[in-house]
């Protein structure tokens, strides 16, 4: 209990509640974890509204108890909720535990028949159906006849359990695969809070992809964007450009240095006074370290390539459309970071008149419409890749739905799925880490 495992939800607005939350976990050592099941603490950074209020319930009802949510609505609250919640972990071992519900029946091997469940049936009104996905373990078994298939839904195709069958649509070597509509975000480890990703999957594979901004992201200013004298601006220039590293090495599942890059943001955000040389020396040891590393650059280069005429596309700005000019792939993206922050550490920052990711306003819409571009094609693993390589900033983005092509958004009007609810959003947050294990 004294090494909480903290879950993170971060509200629009709520970067600086964040980045307070992470530091404080490192220095008690806690653990950021990216499962519910691992879960101890539900840390909710920020004020979050409406349908990410909502996800953020689901992700509650998800962790296991003993269990603890704090509210950090400011920077200022992390330290004294985090201490209270350990206190309340050590003190009350029923922390969050639920109310206990009448254990269910166990399903015989006559409730199954040719693959459908006779949870459907019309058992006379006495609503014994299959509740809350257990199928037929309220069927009354006293008056169920084996023989009576009448109630089935043949249509809905559904599987032992209430699952749903996939449909199938021919793949692009011209099999016929499993089709599935899932939603990426808005709850996921280093994804741009309150951003959904609608994605047509094929196996791991995605076949679409359409955005889902949801409502109350681009009311706030930027907590990058900051007004003072240039020392104060190129200081946290680098801290943002950190932070972006710190959350790509983390899709990458390089937690060490991910963990290393944070510690020098902070130290960056935290600094009352003139930095000395150290600052940019342990800079530019942590971007030595990402140049030996071969693995992680196999693992970012090609990956997510934009070129000269994605920039005026999209509108690019900023290190991602200055990464074209070495290649515009995740690789070049996260050199860009690397060098533009030890830039700024010299008191030379790149473009001052920009925020970290690009023009003030419109920046961060115009990286999710290149990641909706990009992401076809690719498998879950890369998608999650270069949605970091991009790193779009939660509070500049805007209710607009920004989508990657005129394809992928006729397709989906013709379907009619525009986005997914909030249950079915968060039910990404498991699916989409387990394939980020993959990247070594």
């Amino acid at each position: 209990m004294g090494r909480p495992h903290v879950l993170l939800v971060t509200a629009p607005g709520g970067t600086a509640a964040r980045l307070a939350v992470e530091a404080q976990v490192r220095a008690l050592g806690g653990v950021l974890t990216g499962e519910p099941a691992d879960g101890d603490v539900l840390a909710v950074a920020g004020s979050p509204r409406g349908e990410l209020a909502d996800a953020a319930d689901v992700l509650w009802s998800q962790i296991p108890a003993p269990k603890i949510r704090i509210d950090v609505p400011d920077a200022a609250g992390a330290a004294p909720a985090l201490a209270q919640a350990i206190r309340r972990l050590a003190s009350t071992p029923d922390a969050g535990v639920e109310q206990p519900t009448r254990p269910a029946e166990p399903i015989s091997e006559h409730d199954v028949h040719e693959g459908h469940e006779h949870g459907d049936h019309d058992d006379g009104g006495n609503g014994h159906g299959a509740h809350e996905g257990q199928g037929h373990q309220g069927h009354d078994q006293g008056g169920h006849k084996n023989g009576g298939h009448g109630g089935h839904d043949h249509g809905g195709m559904q599987m032992p359990g209430g699952l749903m069958m996939a449909d199938r649509a021919p793949d692009r070597d011209g099999l016929k695969l499993d089709v599935l509509h899932v939603a990426l975000g808005p709850v996921l480890p280093a994804w741009p809070s309150a951003l959904v990703m609608v994605v047509e999957l094929q196996g791991d594979v995605v076949q679409t992809a359409a955005v889902q901004v949801l409502t109350g992201s681009g009311d706030s200013a930027s907590f990058w964007t900051v007004d003072g004298d240039d020392a104060v601006i190129c200081r946290r220039r680098a801290a943002a450009h950190l932070d972006s590293v710190g959350r790509l090495l983390e899709v990458a599942s390089w937690s060490g240095a991910a963990d290393q890059a944070r510690g020098q943001r902070d130290v960056l955000l935290t600094a009352t006074q003139e930095l000395g040389a150290d600052a940019g020396t342990e800079l530019r040891r942590l971007h030595q370290r990402m140049n030996r590393s071969r693995v992680l650059r196999r693992s970012l280069a090609g990956l997510g390539r934009l070129d000269a005429g994605d920039i005026s596309r999209f509108g690019l700005s900023g290190p991602s459309a200055r990464a074209t000019a070495d290649g515009g792939d995740a690789w070049a993206r996260l050199q860009t970071w690397l060098t533009e922050a030890e830039l700024a550490l010299d008191g030379r920052p790149v473009a001052p008149a920009e925020g970290p990711r690009g023009t003030p306003g419109h920046a961060s819409d115009a990286l999710v419409a290149a990641a909706a571009h990009l992401m076809p094609g690719l498998d879950l693993t890369d998608a999650r890749l270069v949605m970091a390589s991009l790193d779009p900033d939660p509070d500049d983005l805007h209710g607009t739905p920004a989508t990657g092509d005129q394809e992928t958004h006729a397709r989906h009007a013709e379907t009619g799925d525009h986005g997914a609810s909030p249950h079915n959003m968060h039910d990404m947050h498991a699916g989409g880490h387990q394939h980020e294990g993959h990247v070594a």
